[in-house]
């Protein structure tokens, strides 16, 4: 049941409708402490951390991914630990493009050690994306490029989003999406 309200969170997030999926998001943490799943309540401290990200509430967003790293860094998540590193780094653009980047490389590492590809692409891509969305266009090329090396292969409409991060500026304000 959890797992169908993270799904539908991220449905929302999708459509845009950050704060809808968030509620969802709550829901599905709640039910991930109540049973004791705690890499479910990892992953949705993450998926939290990463919403309040987006409604640019960084204190926020910090705080829920750093409750996430240390679950998944105490269960022996790798994918977990791998991915709120990345997610962290994603939040602290808004505040320090130097410790964002740190971040996100740390995640980065972990999942490329643990051969985590998807995961990879997966973070690029947001990566790529929030970094263009507050203006590091150049910085932004190799992520872009990393996804659309993973995603062009099987033909995902992720490899269009990641094309379009490596067009000339004047076109990326407006092709921001495919998260």
């Amino acid at each position: 049941e959890g797992a169908d309200l993270s799904i539908l969170g991220l449905a929302y997030s999708d459509l845009g409708d950050v704060q809808r999926a968030i509620g969802y998001y709550e829901q599905a943490l709640t039910i991930a402490r109540e049973i004791g799943d705690r890499r479910g309540e990892g992953a949705d401290l993450s998926i939290l951390g990463l919403a309040y990200s987006a409604l640019g509430e960084t204190k926020q967003a910090l705080t829920l991914l750093d409750r996430s790293l240390s679950i998944h860094e105490s269960i022996g998540n790798v994918q977990g630990t791998g991915k709120a590193w990345m997610y962290r780094g994603i939040a602290l653009l808004s505040q320090d493009l130097t410790q964002a980047m740190a971040a996100f490389e740390k995640g980065y590492e972990i999942c490329r050690q643990a051969g985590l590809a998807r995961s990879i692409a997966v973070a690029s891509l947001w990566f790529a994306q929030a970094l263009v969305k507050h203006g590091h266009t150049t910085a932004a090329q190799p992520y872009a490029q990393q996804a659309l090396a993973f995603y062009e292969p099987i033909g995902s409409a992720r490899a269009d989003a990641a094309r379009q991060l490596l067009l000339p500026t004047a076109t990326q304000s407006s092709s921001l999406s495919g998260s």
